[in-house]
């Protein structure tokens, strides 16, 4: 069992896109800052199965986000808060088998109530590798994300639904310099939208 800690501060210029953009752009946003802190847990045994609990929190000052108006326009948020909790466990289930699983709760808020966009309160994945062979391993993969809000100029601010999405990816050794892949995405065929507007 391990106990780690962690401080930092941060420092984050706005890019050519958020000063100059025709649209959205903002050329009098300030840098942002941060400070931030965590505090974990990690645990691993003897037959391969190791886990992990992490807190975290974190300050941002001017924070760069986008305002939906009118007028639309990246602005800087004064003062946001950020604080969480994630956790990972992994088991070698032999030497074929390995079985990973990670979750996270954040939540964000802004201190003067600003609603602040795409910021899901939970995300979560499992994944499954095996190999079949010494040449084809095969993995699966399942993640989630939970609802979080979104906006587009013909819709306006929308919650956007939670959703899984399942993937099989089979990698195959040709040679030792050749690897061949295939990946199937989405392969339930979940119907949901990364962003308003785009299923």
């Amino acid at each position: 069992l391990a106990v780690r800690a962690a401080a930092g501060t941060g420092f984050k210029a706005p890019s050519f896109y958020a000063l100059g953009n025709p649209l959205v752009g903002n050329s009098a946003l300030l840098p942002e800052r941060s400070a931030s802190g965590e505090l974990g847990l990690d645990w691993s045994s003897d037959n391969g199965v190791n886990a992990s609990l992490t807190m975290f929190r974190a300050r941002y000052t001017d924070l760069i986000d986008f305002d939906p108006g009118p007028p639309l326009q990246l602005v800087n948020r004064s003062e946001v808060e950020s604080n969480g909790v994630s956790a990972a466990f992994a088991d070698s289930m032999g030497d074929r088998l390995t079985i990973r699983a990670t979750t996270q709760r954040i939540e964000t808020s802004d201190q003067r109530g600003a609603p602040l966009l795409n910021r899901p309160v939970w995300r979560a994945s499992a994944a499954l590798d095996w190999a079949a062979t010494r040449r084809l391993r095969i993995r699966l993969t399942d993640s989630y994300t939970s609802a979080r809000q979104d906006f587009s100029i013909p819709t306006g601010v929308r919650e956007l639904d939670v959703y899984h999405r399942v993937a099989v990816q089979a990698t195959v050794a040709l040679s030792p310099a050749t690897t061949m892949r295939l990946i199937v995405d989405n392969a339930l065929d979940s119907d949901h939208e990364d962003a308003v507007g785009f299923p």
